[in-house]
């Protein structure tokens, strides 16, 4: 696990850098038996995307580093708010600035024409989840219509890595008792296609119960089990000479810890965790038409809390704890 060290904190407290998570929709085109998210907002109103504009216009001339993060939701399916926003960001940044932009995606709707697009406006980095072979991920990760999807992301990606061009996709991989059988057999369809293309790392974690309806039913790796099933991949992994990454080679500091990072939900309320959404005191604020933020400092300090008190347990997950608060 990597220490928390100086520079982070003075990155979390810095008016130089500012980390927006933005979700344009908080609809999706699938039902992963593991999701947490309620699907109560649909697509981000023009005030609610000008609002962002805005803050953007009033901040960008004083910052270094400006990191937008783009998550759902699903959010390809308001793309034209994702453009809007990008291109109205691109065409007012200086050339101090280092402006980074991902997505976490499902991978349907990437296809190639859409990710070229993507490309052309500055997201250059993606998050896109298997959870084992074709069978096992459909019966997971199944359309709202009750579909397959591995079929559609594998052959976007496929086309994706035909592509020219700088970016990275980590293919994130669940663990569960249900598919490690099956696990290897992924990793090798996935050698095949993908091992020669620096472009693309595969992560593997266990899977979590992250408050859905269906987290009893999940067949979750034990605390006993976690160290030798990870091991386990991780030491075929290494053998078979394939990139990949763990959770300890994530950033230390969680983002929602950081008092430069915000949410932004689709209907303009802000948040810090993107797992807690319906938390009560992950209701941080909203922001306004003007662009300027109406924070509810009590709720927005609790994750920040890290900060001030020095642990690293706040620090790396200032959800823990915090209905104590």
């Amino acid at each position: 696990m990597k220490p928390i060290k100086e520079s982070d904190i003075a990155r979390a407290l810095a008016n130089d850098f500012l980390h927006l998570t933005i979700m344009p929709t908080e609809m999706c085109n699938l039902r992963c038996t593991y999701c947490y998210e309620k699907f109560v907002n649909g697509t981000m109103s023009a005030n609610v995307s000008s609002g962002i504009k805005k803050l953007i216009g009033k901040r960008i001339k004083e910052l270094k580093v400006f990191d937008i993060s783009w998550f759902g939701g699903e959010p390809l399916l308001a793309q034209n708010v994702i453009y809007d926003i990008m291109e109205y960001t691109n065409a007012i940044k200086h050339s101090r600035l280092n402006l980074r932009s991902g997505m976490t995606t499902n991978g349907c709707l990437l296809d190639i024409s859409t990710f070229k697009k993507l490309l052309k406006c500055g997201i250059n980095k993606y998050q896109i989840t298997f959870d084992g072979p074709k069978e096992l991920h459909d019966r997971k990760r199944a359309a709202a219509d009750g579909s397959g999807s591995f079929d559609r992301i594998w052959t976007n990606l496929e086309s994706i890595r035909a592509a020219a061009g700088k970016f990275k996709i980590q293919i994130r991989l669940h663990l569960d008792y249900d598919n490690y059988p099956y696990i290897r057999q992924f990793i090798k369809d996935y050698t095949a296609a993908f091992k020669e293309d620096e472009r693309f790392i595969l992560f593997f974690r266990p899977l979590s119960r992250l408050g859905g309806k269906n987290d009893p039913e999940l067949q979750i790796i034990s605390t006993k089990d976690i160290r030798h099933y990870t091991d386990e991949t991780a030491e075929y992994l290494k053998t078979n000479n394939i990139r990949y990454q763990i959770m300890d080679d994530l950033p230390a500091m969680c983002s929602a810890a950081r008092l430069n990072s915000f949410g932004i939900r689709s209907n303009g309320n802000i948040h810090k965790c993107n797992v807690a959404l319906e938390h009560k005191i992950n209701l941080v604020g909203n922001i306004n038409t003007d662009g300027t933020l109406s924070i509810n400092r009590g709720n927005f300090m609790k994750w920040c809390r890290g900060i001030k008190t020095g642990s690293e347990r706040e620090l790396r997950c200032p959800l823990n704890g915090i209905d104590s608060l």
